[in-house]
């Protein structure tokens, strides 16, 4: 086994692991099939990157977003590392072809489950030595939605086609019917080690504050942030609207630093944001869910959910991504009973989208070029064979049946009167863990107004680069990160 303690100090300068990431990466090492299922905030990132610069060939990184794909690659760039490359849809065909044939020259290739299913990528990593395969936010095979992604089914297939010795799933949110789908559907039922820890984030309170209009919520939101007057946090929004205009609100009103963040932005303003953010030149980011997933930031001290999230899972993926630093974070949903009518509303769209596409797929006129985006979708996915229409109704009535069962769930949540703390532990792995030890920063339920809790400062990072010279050479000329030059 290689000193891993050492390689992790050289190459990413971390004086230690986190949970579950040593015994990952030893399993990996080992070249067995893993599933590694760990808390938000660990770093599953790393479960993976080490292994990659401590093995000879190519690590392929199956991820479902193109953001997080984009994310993973610049933060393994501004580590010193530049043989990473990310292969998506937003490449033209010369930007493609030249990728593909660089391979060899590469230690990482990102890549969506649908540009893997395609018969140029596999025929390119054919010609490659795979040193690892990974499925990172590997709870997708199992909870895809109505978007319709049965790539995600083909993994084995492709794999099978692959010199490829042994893969590794991660995800922070799975549960127990979730982790045994992802056996059966990945890894096809054959040995897997299962490293799983809970999903419990001790230093995150979670409070409800209940709401009967949406200026309450604004109300609390003034008050909550001249309480915590310095703290960077993220309010989430189901609306795109709403995000702009509470950012809006925020700037022009009450003075604060605060920008939107949504998928409708380009590509270069969403990464400026980003950047913005985590530099700390902004201070309250009101985003919708498009923002999150692979962000390195760990002194995020709250974040309030403005609009009810869609299920236990998005609440705790989320929140999560609040106090990484291991200090006192808060998360806060403002509870409005009325938001109900907005996943009402989304359902309600949902069936008359796929009402309207079974009618014009089965009429002579289909009209291809007025479908929706997700009616594309299901048009590309039935032309290639990988969905009926019978099989998409059917696809259809489990899913909704899915959502409203997250729903009620969610709900009850939302209502509890005992902990919640507990209330995830139960949801998530109930007869897995101990039931999570209470402390003094529980919940709401636990302790009243825990929400106002004073939080620990975020500190602000300069903007100009304090790195020592060795580091910055390192960086522009990727001395010691070649994969010529790996420690080995």
């Amino acid at each position: 086994m290689k000193d891993l303690q050492s390689a992790l100090s050289h190459y990413f300068g971390y004086p230690e692991f986190r949970k579950g990431q040593r015994e990952t990466i030893e399993a990996v090492m080992e070249q067995r099939n893993v599933l590694a299922i760990l808390p938000t905030g660990t770093g599953k990132s790393l479960c993976y990157q080490l292994p990659t610069l401590l093995l000879d060939g190519l690590t392929v990184v199956v991820s479902p977003l193109i953001a997080l794909m984009d994310d993973q690659v610049q933060s393994l760039k501004q580590k010193g590392i530049f043989s990473a490359v990310t292969y998506n849809s937003s490449l033209d065909f010369n930007e493609k072809r030249a990728l593909l044939s660089s391979l060899s020259q590469q230690k990482f290739l990102f890549i969506s489950p649908e540009s893997l299913a395609t018969s140029a990528v596999i025929e390119a990593l054919q010609r490659c030595s795979i040193s690892l395969f990974v499925v990172d936010e590997a709870h997708c095979i199992s909870e895809w939605g109505l978007d319709f992604r049965p790539e995600y089914e083909q993994i084995p297939q492709i794999v099978a086609q692959l010199t490829i010795k042994k893969c590794l799933a991660l995800s922070a949110t799975a549960t127990a019917a979730v982790q045994q789908d992802i056996e059966q559907k990945l890894f096809l039922n054959e040995e897997v080690k299962v490293i799983r820890y809970s999903v419990d984030r001790p230093n995150i309170t979670y409070s409800v504050v209940t709401c009967t209009t949406k200026n309450e919520k604004e109300d609390f939101i003034d008050s909550f942030l001249d309480r915590h007057t310095s703290q960077q946090g993220i309010l989430y929004f189901s609306s795109k609207a709403e995000a702009v205009r509470i950012s809006d609100w925020l700037r022009h009103e009450r003075h604060q630093s605060s920008a939107f963040y949504h998928s409708d932005l380009s590509h270069q303003d969403r990464r400026l944001i980003q950047e913005q953010f985590l530099k700390g030149d902004v201070r309250i980011l009101c985003a919708t869910s498009a923002f999150g997933m692979g962000i390195d930031k760990s002194d995020i001290r709250f974040v309030i959910h403005f609009h009810l999230p869609s299920s236990l899972e998005a609440l705790v993926q989320e929140s999560g991504r609040a106090g990484r630093d291991g200090k006192l974070a808060h998360s806060i949903v403002l509870y409005q009973p009325a938001d109900w009518h907005i996943h009402r509303h989304l359902a309600s769209e949902s069936l008359a989208e796929y009402r309207d596409f079974k009618a014009r797929m089965e009429s002579a006129q289909k009209d291809v070029q007025s479908f929706t985006d997700l009616q594309k979708t299901w048009y590309d996915h039935y032309q290639q064979g990988w969905l009926s229409l019978s099989r998409l109704e059917k696809m259809w009535e489990k899913k909704l049946q899915q959502r409203e069962r997250q729903t009620t769930i969610m709900r009850r949540w939302l209502e509890m009167t005992n902990c919640r703390r507990l209330g995830i532990h139960h949801y998530f792995e109930s007869g897995m863990f101990p039931a999570p030890i209470k402390n003094e920063h529980c919940c709401d339920n636990c302790q009243p107004d825990i929400w106002q809790t004073r939080l620990p400062e975020t500190e602000k990072v300069e903007s100009h680069d304090s790195t020592e010279w060795q580091t910055v050479l390192k960086k522009l000329f990727n001395v010691g990160y070649s994969s010529q030059n790996i420690v080995k």
